[in-house]
């Protein structure tokens, strides 16, 4: 803690803490009453107290909070860092040659994509378009049967992530079973 010497022009001086985290400068304004302002970073916030001490005791608890704080935070980064590799190392062994992929989107309708994978090359995919048999089951419904290797369009490079082929800002295609029927609907 560094302080100032009082003088006949000023008082009351002001001193200055520093911690591991945190910054903070004690003001005095009376006999008894002291100002802190602790900072961390370019965010502030400012306490009263009754001596020197106290500011000191405050400031002291209120360091090792942050750096309880800071220490969780960095824990959590590195358990959700790992979780992600997890998780991609997973989808990485589950997509393979020959898989459907399905994603469905929409907001006041269902609409399903279903691809088939061609090739995979570390996290880079190749996918092709398949085509579907419908079966109607309502109104502006039906549920698609997925015929592999029936393509109906170009081949795409996507990339696999650890939930799957981003399609889409709105869709994610992940692993399916070739034998189920997706449902799909539209309003006309």
């Amino acid at each position: 803690m560094s302080t100032a010497t009082p003088t006949p022009d000023n008082p009351f001086p002001t001193f200055k803490l520093t911690g591991a985290i945190l910054t903070a400068e004690v003001r005095q304004y009376a006999a008894t009453r002291f100002a802190i302002t602790i900072w961390q970073g370019k965010r502030f916030k400012s306490w009263t107290a009754t001596s020197a001490d106290q500011c000191r005791d405050f400031f002291t608890s209120r360091d090792t909070e942050a750096v309880r704080y800071e220490e969780r935070k960095a824990k959590l980064r590195l358990e959700r860092a790992e979780q992600r590799r997890t998780a991609m190392a997973a989808m990485l062994r589950t997509i393979v040659p020959g898989m459907l992929l399905h994603g469905s989107w929409g907001y006041d309708q269902t609409q399903c994509e279903l691809y088939e994978v061609i090739t995979v090359k570390g996290t880079i995919v190749t996918l092709r378009p398949v085509s579907y048999n419908r079966e109607p089951i309502g109104w502006a419904s039906e549920k698609r049967f997925p015929l592999k290797g029936n393509y109906v369009g170009e081949e795409v490079t996507m990339r696999i992530s650890s939930g799957g082929v981003k399609y889409s800002d709105y869709c994610t295609l992940t692993p399916s079973d070739w034998n189920k029927g997706y449902y799909c609907s539209w309003d006309r």
